[in-house]
């Protein structure tokens, strides 16, 4: 098995590609679903706020359903990351600017506060179950048919700086930072869930650790956003 080479046969790639694959996908849905719900602009004389579009929505995942699914497995993946790095996150400080007083210091005491009552809710402490759609221990393990481990690693990273390269090219600034923040988000949760329990405090860095929440929050806002789109096509 040569893994990273171009197939267009989905049973055809390792595992590490199709872990790369759903995460990938994942992303482009979390950004199709956010521009479902905000299709059309405030108009005068026609609507006061954005507004979505549901058929835009059914159009592109009506008969994708997998594309969904692997908005659902980022989300698990996104999950068992910030869960296991949850002491970490206590740790850490959320001051926008650790030089400053205030309204900056309160800031982050808010923030912590928010992070708290993440890693408290039931969902990080008791469903399991969901935690099993996705076992990091598989990643990169190889037999001697296979390819060895430390190119599978080398070239899983080279595909997230390729699309971060192809992001630079993007002429919308507010398009680049949300797809570059999203990409760092999926990446250091593969990076949490990849490092030893005792590296993690030296292993994340303050940007991976807003990434990996901002992104969190943008895919759980996606699969509700989905949820809500269906609900208005149907309706």
């Amino acid at each position: 098995e040569n893994c990273f080479r171009a197939s267009h046969d989905p049973e055809g790639l390792c595992y590490e590609e199709r872990v790369l694959y759903r995460l990938l996908s994942a992303m482009h849905t979390s950004i199709n679903v956010h521009i479902a719900l905000k299709h059309y602009p405030p108009r005068k004389g026609k609507r006061k706020n954005w507004e979505p579009n549901p058929s835009h929505f059914v159009s592109r995942y009506e008969n994708h359903p997998s594309r969904i699914k692997n908005l659902h497995f980022a989300f698990v993946v996104l999950l068992r990351a910030v869960r296991k790095a949850g002491p970490v996150l206590l740790k850490n400080s959320y001051r926008t600017d650790p030089l400053a007083n205030g309204s900056s210091r309160g800031a982050g005491k808010h923030t912590l506060a928010l992070i708290q009552r993440l890693l408290e809710t039931d969902m990080l402490r008791s469903c399991n179950e969901v935690f099993s759609a996705f076992d990091e221990s598989l990643l990169f393990q190889s037999t001697k048919k296979q390819t060895p481990v430390a190119q599978l690693k080398k070239n899983f990273k080279k595909v997230f700086v390729n699309i971060s390269r192809i992001l630079d090219c993007v002429s919308c600034q507010k398009c680049k930072l949300h797809g570059k923040l999203a990409l760092l988000g999926l990446g250091t949760a593969l990076k949490t869930l990849l490092l030893p329990p005792s590296l993690l405090e030296q292993g994340l860095r303050q940007g991976e650790i807003v990434a990996l929440i901002n992104t969190l929050g943008k895919f759980s806002h996606a699969i509700e956003g989905a949820r809500d789109l269906t609900k208005l096509y149907m309706a």
